[in-house]
Order: C-alpha cells, then sequence, then structure tokens
C-alpha cells in the first residue's frame, strides 16, 4: 500500500511540474517529447519565466488564452520546405527577429537551424505542420523582447 501511495505521489509531483512549465535556454531541452537540446540561443531570447511545456509531435503551438504575444523559433534548416516556413509566416503574420538557435544532441549540437519570430494576439494553436518540424515556443507576453530592425542588426 505505501508502494503504491508513493508512486501517486511521485506521478503527481511530475505532472504539476510539467504543467508548471519549462525555461527555454541554451542546452535546455526544446519538446518534452524529444530530447533534443538547444545551443546558439542569444541570452535576450532566453526564457525569463516558465513556458507551457509543448510537443515536437504535431507540428503545433499550444498557447495560453491570455497570450497578446509570443516568441516562437520554427525550423528554417536548408532542406526545410521554405514554401512551407512562408505559408506560417503569412498566415499568422510573424515577425521576425533577425536570429537563430539551433536543435541537436551532445554529440552534434547543430543539427537543425531554427529562426525567431513574434507573434501578436495569435490564436491558441499555432500549426506548423508545412514546415515538416516541429516549433518552439520561447517565450509569453510582457517576457517577449522587442524586436530589432533588420538593418540595426546587420550593423552588429
Amino acid at each position: 500500500m505505501k508502494k503504491v501511495v508513493i508512486l501517486a505521489l511521485l506521478a503527481g509531483v511530475s505532472v504539476l511540474t510539467a504543467a508548471e512549465g519549462v525555461l527555454i535556454k541554451n542546452n535546455g531541452k526544446a519538446w518534452q517529447d524529444r530530447d533534443y537540446i538547444i545551443t546558439g540561443l542569444a541570452e535576450e531570447f532566453q526564457s525569463k519565466n516558465p513556458v507551457p511545456p509543448q510537443n515536437c509531435s504535431g507540428y503545433i503551438i499550444k498557447l495560453p488564452k491570455d497570450t497578446k504575444k509570443a516568441l516562437i523559433a520554427i525550423c528554417t534548416q536548408a532542406g526545410n520546405t521554405s514554401k512551407g516556413v512562408e505559408q506560417v509566416v503569412k498566415k499568422y503574420n510573424l515577425q521576425p527577429c533577425n536570429s537563430d538557435l539551433y536543435i541537436g544532441n551532445a554529440s552534434r549540437p547543430r543539427i537543425l537551424k531554427y529562426s525567431l519570430y513574434v507573434v501578436e494576439n495569435p490564436p491558441a494553436v499555432i500549426e506548423c505542420k508545412t514546415t515538416s518540424a516541429g516549433a518552439i515556443l520561447l517565450a509569453l507576453n510582457d517576457d517577449v523582447p522587442a524586436i530589432k530592425p533588420a538593418a540595426a542588426n546587420a550593423q552588429k
């Protein structure tokens, strides 16, 4: 009986932790259903507060109801359908952040390149199936940094 209660308590703790959210940072996991890690993410785009955990499978991002603005990353790796990325950018009016991150593993940290975008007043679900890759949720609402114009980033 004690084993069952302890397992039930442990399961409850795991569920509560997952429900609280995750911090998206370098060397952290991009999704809860994959072991890929994030690298190359600029400090200004790393999570300040937890975001809802996401899955790679399904190629969607699920957002909380009160989301006014979100920072997301979409796979733009060569070989990925650029037309698919363009469709998602147009459909959700995504604004490019002119910054990238990579996902990979310990031995190959830069397997896929992802570009960062801001979406304002998004729907509850952002569908990214046309990109043929899972998207990554990085930040919500006040934690989304201001977008720098492309010309300012080119001068760095």
